[in-house]
């Protein structure tokens, strides 16, 4: 049994939001479940970035990549956010889902490795 949207639980991680649209295109997971998890990871992104950006918590040498990270963000949520409505209208083509999938993959990939490049440069990876 679907739960209602409120009372999903927020998926953190991209990379699995990027294996539920995988295995969504392939059939193996519900669509719509894929996509409604795979956007609130991204608002979840989107918000972490946004008040890491705004408090200044992010590197000025590192600052100019987290603003293009979030700028990808926001246009896949766009993409995630039509999807969703066309599958309310009927259906998408799974070719639709494997590319959300490939997107969100590289973006969740893409963070991590602004993720370690800051935590480098703070001395905490060697």
């Amino acid at each position: 049994m679907s739960q209602p949207p409120t009372a999903r639980p927020v998926r953190e991680s991209l990379l699995a939001a990027a294996r539920d649209l995988a295995d969504a295109a392939a059939g193996r997971h519900p669509a719509h479940d894929a996509v409604r998890g795979a956007a609130l990871a991204i608002e979840f992104h989107l918000d972490t970035l946004a008040r890491g950006l705004a408090r200044g918590q992010i590197e000025a040498r590192l600052r100019s990549r987290a603003e293009a990270i979030q700028a990808d963000l926001n246009r896949a949520l766009e993409k995630l956010w039509a999807v969703d409505a066309a599958l309310r209208q009927g259906g998408v083509e799974s070719a639709r889902l494997a590319e959300l999938a490939t997107t969100v993959r590289a973006l969740g990939e893409t963070e991590i490795d602004l993720v370690l490049e800051e935590f480098r440069s703070l001395g905490a990876l060697d």
